[in-house]
């Protein structure tokens, strides 16, 4: 029953934006979802694998079955993040369902169109939709904490009036930030520094995608989100990296520090506070990922409180589209299929069960 969006569908995406919910507070935060403009940006050529909107508009008169669930791509071209679905769960007992069938129609749409991986961010207490995510095959991989910064430090290092990354007499104990804007060069020593405090299982998952913090929120042409990427660097390799997401609302912040540098953890947050432009309007907010264990106290330290706590879940896609087998002489055909193993990893409300999705060689005898 699910499709596309066409503009025949304003009014039904329209009347639903009030019920909307958002997956992910990063993009809730930093741009509050506008799913209607979403919607038609979508339909346009030129954006149409940047930003999808699926619906489904049947029911009867005592009993409506209307909704919406909209994806953004990210940047490496082959994965996406659901950002919103509509209804609300907890606005009727036909929600769960049309989520169902939204969420199952935009997975096999999206590996039509090349997408291997999508994403999506629940919030920890959120059992329902926890629970039919789960349902559809999003598998659970990591969670993150979210701290706010509620009242700025008083004393950040002071950088008026001097250059990013040159060291210089400060009138601050900190002394000028060392940080320097992420060059194009940079790449590969921050592959090195992912990798070297980030879990392999997670690393398997995030794939291409994973240094692209902050690209998959709703928004960046057109609703005046600003990225930027500061190194921290230090004998030729990287200590620490600081991920900075702007808009009018609030800043995020994604820290990175190496596991030999996790007594310095309060230096990074200070400095990275220090590059904030107009610090002392809007709020920050920071993620922290389970396993980064010295970037989370070093943020209560600096100020910040704990606002939630999210699940990260993935959904691979990936699988084989077949063509007619007219003509061909029989033979063997090696492809990929995704399967499940009893070691996968699995998002039960209120556990974790452990489950991983394996690609496995299968070999099928074609007929002529």
């Amino acid at each position: 029953m699910a499709r596309p969006f066409t503009p025949r569908d304003i009014f039904l995406v329209k009347d639903l934006e009030r019920q909307t919910q958002p997956l992910g507070l990063e993009g809730a935060l930093l741009c509050p979802p506008a799913p209607l403009l979403v919607a038609l940006l979508g339909h346009s050529l030129l954006l149409r694998k940047r930003f999808c909107t699926y619906v489904v508009d049947a029911g009867t008169e005592w009993r409506q079955f209307k909704g919406f669930v909209q994806m953004v791509g990210r940047n490496n071209g082959g994965e996406g993040e659901v950002i919103c679905l509509a209804p609300a769960l907890a606005s009727s007992e036909e929600a769960p369902r049309i989520w169902r069938e939204l969420l199952g129609h935009l997975i096999l749409a999206s590996a039509r169109q090349g997408l291997w991986r999508l994403y999506a961010k629940v919030a920890e207490g959120d059992r329902l939709a926890c629970e039919v995510l789960r349902e559809v095959g999003f598998c659970a991989y990591a969670y993150e904490n979210v701290f706010r910064l509620e009242q700025h430090p008083p004393d950040l290092p002071s950088r008026k009036g001097v250059p990013l990354g040159v060291p210089t007499k400060s009138s601050t104990s900190w002394g000028a930030t060392p940080l320097r804007p992420q060059e194009a060069g940079d790449g590969e020593k921050l592959e090195g520094l992912y990798s070297s405090l980030t879990p392999r299982q997670v690393q398997q998952v995030e794939g291409s995608g994973r240094l692209s913090w902050g690209n998959t929120s709703p928004g960046g042409l057109w609703r005046g989100l600003h990225t930027r990427g500061f190194i921290w660097e230090e004998k030729g390799g990287i200590t620490g990296y600081a991920h900075v997401v702007s808009s009018s609302n609030c800043h995020w912040l994604r820290l990175l520090l190496h596991p030999e540098a996790k007594g310095r953890a309060g230096e990074l947050v200070q400095w990275s506070l220090a590059l904030l432009p107009d610090r002392s309007l809007a709020p920050i907010y920071a993620s922290v990922r389970g396993y980064e264990s010295a970037i989370g106290p070093a943020l209560e330290g600096s100020g910040f409180k704990f606002y939630a706590a999210q699940n990260l879940l993935v959904k691979n896609t990936a699988g084989l589209v077949r063509d007619g087998l007219k003509g061909r002489v029989p033979g063997l055909e090696k492809f990929l299929e995704a399967v499940r193993t009893a070691s996968s990893m699995k998002l039960a409300c209120g556990g974790w069960q452990r489950e991983e999705p394996k690609l496995v060689s299968v070999e099928r005898r074609l007929t002529r």
